[in-house]
């Protein structure tokens, strides 16, 4: 048993283990139920976000997973143990030198109390034990979901910024965030990563939204509302 699984293991003596997915009590060496697991719908996408060198995520946001990482977003921290877990598997090996999450705004983190992918960033060093390096920061505006594909691409370019000072020289950096969208958010940060000198950026998020493609329109369409990147 790792340190991390010890914490995890003691502190459900003071709150039990929930699963994320159905919200009943589990074990304190588990982290979730195995129904709900083998109910989740897994990504098998191979779409890569504009200016990564990978990207991956275990889960296709929807049903259960959309629930759990809703749940997540509006107070119940001790999910990301089980969403980074998830993601770490999917990851697979990396030779990331450093985690960065990608910012929530001010306002976000003043509403929730937390920012969901440094929370994400934070579990998934504990797995991997890579350290995590904030250096990147939201300047707020338009929230990504109330935007369309296009509007997303041109709003992330101007709501994300470096950290003044801040330098990823030779780096090569795993890039987190809790859901992807159309990939626009991972995008804009991984430039700017990039301007700070890192000499590879991989990106990775725990859900991922499914778009179709209307023939008719030719515009993209979010199948599950309510994501943010």
């Amino acid at each position: 048993m790792t340190r991390h699984e010890l914490k995890r293991a003691l502190l459900s003596f003071i709150a039990p283990n929930r699963c994320p997915f159905c919200d009943r009590v589990i074990g304190a060496t588990e982290y979730w139920h195995e129904s709900c697991f083998m109910r989740l719908k897994v990504y098998e996408g191979s779409d890569c976000p504009e200016g990564l060198d990978g990207f991956s995520a275990p889960c296709v946001y929807k049903k259960e997973a959309k629930q759990a990482v809703l749940r997540f977003k509006y107070g119940e921290h001790s999910l990301s143990d089980a969403f980074a877990l998830l993601m770490a598997e999917r990851l697979g090996q990396t030779d990331a030198d450093v985690i960065v999450p990608v910012p929530s705004s001010a306002m976000s983190t003043f509403i929730r109390g937390f920012q969901p992918a440094a929370k994400l960033a934070l579990s998934l060093s504990a797995i991997r034990g890579i350290p995590v390096k904030k250096g990147l920061v939201s300047r707020g505006g338009v929230q990504q979901k109330t935007l369309r594909a296009k509007q997303r691409r041109i709003n992330a370019q101007i709501a994300y910024h470096l950290r003044r000072g801040v330098s990823f020289e030779g780096k090569r950096v795993l890039l987190v965030d809790d859901i992807c969208t159309t990939g626009s958010t991972l995008s804009a940060c991984a430039g700017l990563l990039r301007q700070a000198g890192a000499r590879e950026v991989t990106g990775a998020a725990f859900a991922k939204v499914v778009l179709t493609r209307s023939r008719e329109r030719k515009k993209y369409r979010v199948v599950n509302s309510g994501s943010e990147n």
